[in-house]
Protein backbone atom coordinates (compact mmCIF):
# COMPACT_ATOMS: atom_id res chain seq x y z
CA UNK A 1 0.00 0.00 0.00
CA UNK A 2 2.74 2.39 0.83
CA UNK A 3 4.39 2.47 -2.44
CA UNK A 4 1.02 3.24 -3.82
CA UNK A 5 -0.17 5.29 -1.31
CA UNK A 6 -3.28 3.23 -0.42
CA UNK A 7 -4.04 2.75 3.29
CA UNK A 8 -3.88 -1.04 4.19
CA UNK A 9 -7.55 -1.28 4.38
CA UNK A 10 -8.48 0.07 1.14
CA UNK A 11 -6.20 -2.12 -0.64
CA UNK A 12 -9.07 -4.57 -3.14
CA UNK A 13 -7.47 -6.05 -6.35
CA UNK A 14 -10.07 -3.62 -7.83
CA UNK A 15 -8.22 -0.98 -6.71
CA UNK A 16 -4.80 -2.47 -7.93
CA UNK A 17 -6.54 -3.06 -11.25
CA UNK A 18 -6.95 0.62 -11.41
CA UNK A 19 -3.94 2.04 -10.72
CA UNK A 20 -1.54 -0.36 -11.91
CA UNK A 21 -3.35 -1.09 -15.68
CA UNK A 22 -2.89 3.24 -16.62
CA UNK A 23 0.55 2.69 -15.26
CA UNK A 24 1.53 -0.13 -18.27
CA UNK A 25 1.92 -2.90 -15.81
CA UNK A 26 1.75 -6.10 -17.40
CA UNK A 27 -1.93 -7.83 -17.77
CA UNK A 28 -0.19 -11.07 -16.81
CA UNK A 29 0.91 -9.72 -13.43
CA UNK A 30 -2.47 -7.56 -12.50
CA UNK A 31 -4.49 -11.32 -13.12
CA UNK A 32 -1.77 -12.94 -10.88
CA UNK A 33 -2.71 -10.07 -8.37
CA UNK A 34 -6.06 -10.59 -8.89
CA UNK A 35 -5.58 -14.63 -8.32
CA UNK A 36 -3.75 -13.91 -4.88
CA UNK A 37 -6.68 -11.99 -3.72
CA UNK A 38 -9.22 -14.41 -4.28
CA UNK A 39 -7.21 -16.95 -2.86
CA UNK A 40 -6.94 -14.86 0.59
CA UNK A 41 -10.20 -14.44 0.24
CA UNK A 42 -11.34 -18.14 -0.12
CA UNK A 43 -8.85 -18.72 2.88
CA UNK A 44 -10.14 -16.36 5.14
CA UNK A 45 -13.51 -17.72 5.11
CA UNK A 46 -13.01 -21.30 4.09
CA UNK A 47 -14.55 -23.85 6.69
CA UNK A 48 -12.20 -26.31 5.65
CA UNK A 49 -8.31 -26.99 6.53
CA UNK A 50 -5.71 -25.13 4.05
CA UNK A 51 -3.61 -26.70 2.10
CA UNK A 52 -0.10 -26.66 3.17
CA UNK A 53 1.69 -27.18 -0.19
CA UNK A 54 -0.55 -25.25 -1.95
CA UNK A 55 -0.12 -22.47 0.48
CA UNK A 56 3.95 -22.75 -0.19
CA UNK A 57 2.67 -22.58 -3.88
CA UNK A 58 0.71 -19.54 -3.27
CA UNK A 59 3.73 -17.61 -0.99
CA UNK A 60 5.81 -18.63 -4.00
CA UNK A 61 3.84 -16.89 -6.34
CA UNK A 62 3.44 -13.58 -3.67
CA UNK A 63 7.11 -13.36 -3.40
CA UNK A 64 7.50 -13.45 -7.31
CA UNK A 65 5.16 -10.57 -7.82
CA UNK A 66 6.79 -8.23 -4.80
CA UNK A 67 9.78 -9.10 -6.68
CA UNK A 68 8.73 -8.19 -9.94
CA UNK A 69 6.39 -4.81 -8.51
CA UNK A 70 9.78 -3.47 -6.44
CA UNK A 71 11.68 -3.11 -9.68
CA UNK A 72 8.68 -1.98 -12.07
CA UNK A 73 8.61 2.03 -11.92
CA UNK A 74 5.57 2.74 -10.72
Amino acid sequence: GDKLHIPAGGITSDVVDSILNPKGVDLKIISKIKNIFDICDQTRFALTEVDEFRMKDDLKELEELIYYLERFKL
